[in-house]
């Protein structure tokens, strides 16, 4: 091989050495770009009406956000956890260094007397893809009896809803506990016989039968520990109180969680 050839070799494996380092850092500096376009921030996530009465009849706040990023910002959809909050928010896309905003309005009428905290539920295209707003203030209203509280009948016992909700669950944690809270407004002793759910995530730690004595009310830990291997999303399962009510033995309340 003459001389010619070797050093034509040689200038075309440093030609390709270049390229592939040149390709490697700009893969590098593209991932590092794009995670640090990914910025929302809001001014503040919690905003506090403080002292209310129910001529206020409806108060706002607006909630401001800047892009952080070099990206484009949208908001794709902005979800209430109570029908008493509505919001509006930017709908546009919002542009690096520019400002938008969720405007969340809380209505006082039919809701009852006490602290009060709305959760507001922002979703976008960029990280964090969601966040949590919070309205929180005191109504001066009405005072919440116990049958307002327990709207949901079922035989002769009575809910506060059909639905146990979890919230939104961190992946990894161990274990989470809510209550179910349960009244009963007959005359006679109700007695909870057995605790059965779809789902062995979900489970109780009182021993059975428990009695629920007449005007009585009590609160029924449950208990959520999500299996290792579950992955993100929606966890629903459905949950059977046998009782010793005659006319209707079997109640049954919804269990929900959401994993990220």
């Amino acid at each position: 091989m003459d001389i010619k050839k070797i050093l034509s070799l040689c200038l075309l494996y440093c030609f390709i050495g270049c390229k592939v380092y040149s390709f490697g850092q700009t893969e590098k500096e593209a991932n590092n770009l794009n995670f640090a376009t990914h910025v929302l921030q809001f001014d503040s996530t919690v905003y506090d009406f403080g002292n209310l009465s129910e001529k206020n009849k409806a108060v706002s706040h607006r909630f401001m956000f800047k892009n952080n990023g070099k990206g484009d910002l949208k908001i794709l959809k902005v979800i209430t956890a109570c029908g008493c909050t509505t919001c509006n928010w930017s709908k546009e896309i919002i542009k690096h260094g520019m400002q938008g905003y969720v405007e969340a309005t809380y209505s006082t009428k039919n809701q009852y007397g006490g602290k009060f905290a709305k959760a507001i539920y922002v979703f976008s295209n960029v990280d964090p893809d969601s966040i949590v707003l919070t309205l929180t203030g005191e109504l001066n209203g009405r005072v919440k009896s116990t049958q307002d509280s327990f709207q949901y009948h079922v035989g002769n016992i009575c809910f506060t809803s059909n639905t146990l909700s979890f919230g939104r669950i961190k992946s990894g944690m161990s274990d989470t506990s809510k209550n179910i809270p349960i009244w009963n407004p007959s005359e006679s002793t109700i007695v909870i016989n057995s605790f059965k759910v779809e789902d062995d995530e979900f489970s109780i730690i009182n021993s059975l039968p428990i009695s629920i004595p007449p005007h009585s009310r009590i609160f029924l830990p449950v208990h959520f520990t999500p299996h290792k291997n579950r992955t993100n999303g929606s966890v629903r399962s459905v949950a059977r109180l046998l009782t010793n009510d005659s006319n209707m033995p079997e109640k049954r309340i919804f269990f929900h969680a959401e994993i990220y």
